[in-house]
């Protein structure tokens, strides 16, 4: 609703605003503020009275590696800082990393903010033992795998199978490099043992 204008005023873009006076005496024994008042410009927030500090060369240098470590760190796939000051170190990094604040990786504080907890505590590692291969046997590694896709039986004659394979065991003799597969129905201890003699009886 626009203000009813008045008829004295003839044009108010010429009115000017003067502050009324201040009654003598009334600003006695009051101090005169000084602390910090603040402004908002919108999405700035700025501080009227106070002054934003100079970084200082050192300050800027420091701010530059810990930019470049950073960079580092993201390009080698999140590693830890200590290994990119070994490499600092050995002179595979910029050396002035090797003695840089460790910076802030937001993706990694995330990752070890959102990590489930362990049910019990981990136990303390054991070296592990290097065992001496010297003839074939001495060390087989066996392992099962049960794939989606059946697999079909060779068959010659006679009526048609519905069985199909399922399952596989593998061996492997480390010193050789010699694999050996065994087809199996099903990962019953009774097909798993077969496999186990047929492949001593094949070696």
């Amino acid at each position: 609703m626009d203000p009813i204008p008045d008829p004295a005023v003839e044009d108010y873009s010429k009115l000017k605003y003067t502050r009324p006076p201040t009654p003598s005496g009334a600003n006695e024994g009051v101090e005169e503020r000084t602390d910090p008042v603040f402004v908002d410009f919108g999405d700035e927030i700025k501080i009227s009275g106070t002054e934003e500090p100079k970084a200082t060369q050192s300050e800027k240098a420091t701010a530059a590696n810990q930019l470049e470590l950073l960079k580092l760190h993201h390009r080698l796939g999140h590693i830890s800082i200590h290994r990119i000051r070994a490499m600092a170190k050995l002179g595979l990094a910029p050396k002035q990393l090797a003695v840089t604040p460790v910076p802030m990786c937001a993706s990694c504080q995330f990752g070890k903010a959102t990590r489930r907890p362990w049910r019990t505590k981990a136990l303390p590692r054991q070296a592990a033992k290097m065992v001496d291969i010297k003839a074939p046997g001495d060390c087989v590694s066996i392992d099962q795998l049960e794939s989606p896709t059946v697999g079909f039986l060779g068959q010659v004659k006679g009526k048609l199978t519905t069985k199909r394979y399922q399952v596989a065991t593998i061996f492997v003799d480390h010193y050789t490099r010699y694999g050996y597969i065994y087809l199996q129905h099903s990962t019953n201890s009774q097909e798993t043992l077969q496999a186990k003699r047929s492949f001593e009886a094949h070696c």
